[in-house]
């Protein structure tokens, strides 16, 4: 019998971790009332950066208590592809995740991104379906730097559609998954919503 192995972890906040919630965020009204690109890069990265640092000390504490497995939030870095205020947070924040790639690959940690609703990526919309495609690039790119480029991370999205849609959504996401010119999907997992797309839509 070939041993299976069940890596146990949570999601995002820590109860036991002061200050252990890495969702801050800023309002676009917030953005908006700066005084110019450079006010409001500065904010965007003051913000992640304070998310990447709690994460930091959620995965410190994590691997002292034996656990290998953590859901990262979405959201740790705002308004990523925002198509006005998108921001180079690689290139700004390179010590942070420097630090956060370091620890999980030194104690061998498994990141996941549980992605959010609005990403559908076989969405009958062709406009949601390249903003939810943009989404998934940023977090995969973020895994990467969060994790390097090892199988120790991945990404999960709900797919599904109600009705008489079902089995042309998931053609859609099968077909968009599988296309050679989107690698940054390989890290990429689905999760079945029974409700609305069950085991008879999947051919």
């Amino acid at each position: 019998m070939t041993a299976v192995r069940i890596r146990l972890g949570y999601a995002a906040i820590a109860l036991d971790v002061p200050e252990g919630s890495p969702n801050r965020t800023v309002r676009a009204q917030t953005l908006a009332a700066l005084p110019g690109d450079d006010a409001r890069r500065h904010r965007l990265r003051q913000v992640a950066a304070q998310n990447l640092h709690t994460t930091l000390r959620i995965l410190r504490y994590n691997a002292a208590e034996g656990i290998p497995l953590y859901r990262l939030t979405s959201r740790l870095i705002p308004f990523a592809t925002h198509p006005e205020w998108g921001w180079d947070w690689e290139a700004e924040l390179q010590q942070e995740l420097a630090q956060i790639r370091a620890l999980v690959l030194r104690r061998g940690l498994r990141l996941s991104v549980h992605l959010d609703h609005f990403v559908v990526l076989n969405s009958a919309s062709p406009g949601v379906r390249e903003r939810s495609l943009a989404e998934v690039r940023h977090q995969a790119r973020l895994l990467q730097a969060l994790a390097g480029p090892g199988d120790n991370a991945v990404l999960v999205i709900h797919y599904g559609a109600r009705g008489a849609d079902a089995a042309r959504a998931v053609d859609r996401f099968v077909g968009l998954v599988t296309r050679p010119e989107h690698p940054v999907l390989r890290p990429l997992g689905g999760e079945i919503s029974v409700s609305s797309c069950g085991p008879a839509h999947l051919r």
